[in-house]
């Protein structure tokens, strides 16, 4: 929606007699809506602020926006009528994969990001050398570079190998690292000296767009229907059976849902289990003779899913241990959680696959080491190499195609053909809402018979760096906005999963009343939340300490154009620290939106020199880097104060959904930490959506959940 009106706003704005005219936001919501009330100019202020990189930004002292036309021009040249409009969503989402390519690399060029090597994991097989790295980005935003795609090393002063081919096989968010598989060991020069990561995206998308391709030829494919927005759902009569042990109402009624239909999406709310559903599901349908792919976006969001299917295998007995007994659970790719890697029986015929793999890299090394002269040694190890690279296609095409459940990522989907030749009965996306749409759509030309899409759209979306009108529409929206399932929740796809079992009930309801529709109901273990009796205010599962403006608290921006802000910085350190010492269970997250506020909280937290059972308890991140994941106790440090106006990262739908993952990670006690003023009438706050509404219903001296900052000391 907010895309259509920044597009309706330019057009508007383009047939002023001067365009490049300054107007307020109540002008400008007169002209947008047809009248210029502070409801509207608030709904304008949100549009203003999502594209304000099509704007001239007004200065602190003044309020009028001018929109810089030569930004407009080169990403939206349709809305100046200088080009043709694509004539499809094949071609849109060709455009936006062309415009991210782009984007991906400029912003790199622009902002690059460093490495530093700190641990050899060895070999994982013949040509496959793992590498484990401290990563540093250099802005707020994520890694725009998805698990499973090529990348380069970059050694810039390096007198050989200064740029080596490799694959990105894990990002920790939360702890700044990567893994990093190459073909041949790295030498000490490498280890020892900072690189830098460059994309190759282009080749990752050149992938999506050649499956995209086949769309053409392909009219029966389900993802046409997610594409026109049709995807009413066709009866789709199920003839197995399935257990309803173990299950809720909710999680029942999801699974016969998507069973019983072509096309089904799963709104998954934090906590109600939704990839404890989707595993019996996955597993129901393979003991009734389907061939399942199951993905995600990523490589720990794919065991997570895998270690749910083994455990309800494993629990239904005879028939599921024949399963995973006979190799017909497989999961392909880059498993990282240590109990997968272990399950043997997830990697059938690895030995045989690795020994084919380990001829190939002894006759290439072999090869190398032949003279061109010799032309026929030459072509006899071509042929001799070509014939191993066919054996290896050969047998992981019938190792496959012998599967009953293939677990990986999307991004192996994209890239593998294999994975599309062997065929399925049912395609499962897990966390599907943080995927953008042309990965999605490549998913569903694998499922013949059913799709399944499962997600939470009321928490983080999809990422993509590129600002085109093609990639707002195809990149940054998820399938839940394009099908109409985000402004409909009663669509007839979706089955929502309604009883959370992770968090206090108070914390629950503020999520509940703000974002669920007061559709979530609370069945916890009273152990997963006895932080709540912990300080400050014990009993009081969600606390604002709050600052004063003679308290201190001053945001500053870095060169980077990131945030911090020391004393709130020094209150969220020591709050967490306080918790491990005199807990020996307890688990804290440390939660800002600010990339460099982690770092100050992070030397915050190695100066007091906590002992390693301590620290190992405290995990410090982005928001980003907390999604899918809980603690005992969340702090929540908001960082911004009344001297800048609010960040871009509180504002409109982006603000929203941060927000509520922020909240959502917490079990027993939730505490935020931040200046109430800046948020409910500080420069800019008219762009801040529900988290206005939380701070001012939510948190008051009445409700007796607010504490001022100076008097923290007193409660520990």
């Amino acid at each position: 929606m907010s895309n259509e009106l920044f597009e309706k706003l330019i057009r508007l704005w383009r047939q002023r007699k001067d365009p490049t005219e300054a107007l307020t936001p109540q002008e400008i919501a007169f002209h947008l809506f047809g009248k210029g009330s502070s409801d509207n100019a608030t709904k304008t202020l949100h549009i203003l602020w999502e594209f304000k990189a099509y704007f001239y930004i007004p200065s602190t002292n003044g309020k009028k926006w001018r929109v810089n036309w030569t930004k407009v021009q080169a990403d939206y040249p349709s809305l100046l009528n200088t080009s043709p409009k694509t004539s499809g969503p094949l071609e849109g989402m060709m455009q936006a994969l062309d415009d991210e390519i782009r984007a991906v690399k400029k912003d790199m060029q622009d902002h690059p990001v460093w490495a530093q090597i700190i641990s050899d994991l060895g070999a994982a097989g013949e040509g496959s050398f793992l590498y484990e790295a401290w990563i540093d980005l250099p802005t707020d935003s994520e890694l725009p570079i998805p698990e499973g795609v090529g990348i380069w090393l970059q050694w810039p002063g390096a007198a050989e190998r200064s740029l080596v081919e490799a694959t990105l096989l894990n990002y920790d968010a939360v702890n700044a690292k990567i893994i990093v598989e190459v073909e041949t060991p790295l030498s000490q020069f490498h280890v020892k000296t900072g690189m830098r990561i460059l994309p190759r995206v282009d080749e990752l998308f050149k992938a999506v767009k050649g499956k995209l391709e086949t769309l053409k030829s392909s009219p029966n494919a389900l993802t046409w229907r997610l594409l026109s927005g049709n995807v009413a759902p066709r009866l789709n009569p199920w003839s197995g059976v399935h257990s309803s042990q173990g299950l809720d109402p909710s999680q029942l009624r999801v699974i016969q849902q998507c069973l019983g239909a072509d096309i089904s999406f799963v709104w998954g709310p934090p906590g109600t289990g939704k990839t404890y559903t989707l595993g019996k599901l996955i597993a129901a349908a393979a003991l009734a003779g389907k061939r399942v792919i199951a993905t995600s976006i990523a490589n720990v969001a794919v065991d997570q899913l895998a270690t749910q299917v083994v455990r309800t295998l494993e629990a239904v007995g005879t028939p599921g241990e024949r399963l995973l007994s006979g190799g017909h659970v497989i999961r392909f790719g880059h498993p990282r959680l240590p109990e997968v890697v272990k399950e043997a029986r997830l990697f059938p015929h690895k030995e045989e696959i690795q020994e084919l793999r380990r001829q190939l890299h002894q006759a290439i090394e072999n090869h190398r080491k032949i003279s061109e002269r010799d032309t026929v040694a030459r072509a006899l190890s071509n042929k001799l190499m070509k014939n191993l690279r066919d054996e290896i296609r050969r047998r992981t095409k019938e190792i496959l195609g012998q599967s009953n459940i293939i677990l990986t990522t999307a991004i192996q989907v994209c890239i593998e053909p294999l994975l599309t030749e062997v065929g399925f009965d049912i395609m499962v996306v897990d966390e599907a809402s943080m995927m953008p749409i042309p990965i999605l759509a490549c998913m569903g030309l694998v499922g013949r018979e059913r799709l399944i899409v499962a997600g939470d759209f009321r928490q983080l979306g999809p990422i993509a760096v590129s600002q085109s009108k093609a990639a707002f529409d195809w990149l940054h929206k998820d399938a839940f906005e394009l099908v109409g399932i985000k402004n409909n929740l009663n669509h007839p796809a979706l089955g929502m999963l309604t009883m959370q079992r992770r968090m206090h009930a108070d914390i629950c309801d503020i999520i509940n009343r703000h974002f669920y529709e007061n559709k979530l109901t609370t069945q916890v273990d009273s152990k997963k939340t006895r932080a709540s009796a912990m300080p400050p205010l014990p009993g009081k599962p969600a606390v604002l300490v709050s600052f004063l403006p003679d308290d201190g608290s001053q945001v500053e921006q870095t060169a980077s154009g990131s945030r911090v802000n020391q004393v709130s910085a020094r209150i969220a350190a020591t709050l967490a620290a306080h918790y491990v010492k005199y807990d020996s269970t307890v688990k804290v997250g440390l939660i800002t939106p600010y990339r460099a506020q982690v770092s100050s909280e992070k030397r915050l937290l190695k100066d007091m020199n906590l002992p390693v059972s301590q620290a190992e308890r405290v995990n410090i991140g982005t928001v980003h880097a907390f999604q899918g994941a809980e603690a005992d106790i969340i702090i929540c440090d908001l960082v911004d104060s009344r001297h800048h106006p609010v960040g871009k990262l509180y504002r409109g739908d982006t603000g929203n959904r941060l927000v509520n993952v922020a909240i959502s990670r917490a079990q027993g006690k939730l505490i935020l930490i931040g200046e109430l003023e800046t948020f409910l009438n500080g420069p800019g706050y008219q762009a801040v959506d529900r988290f206005r509404n939380i701070l001012s219903h939510r948190f008051s001296a009445a409700q007796g959940n607010v504490i001022r900052a100076k008097d923290l000391g007193m409660q520990l």
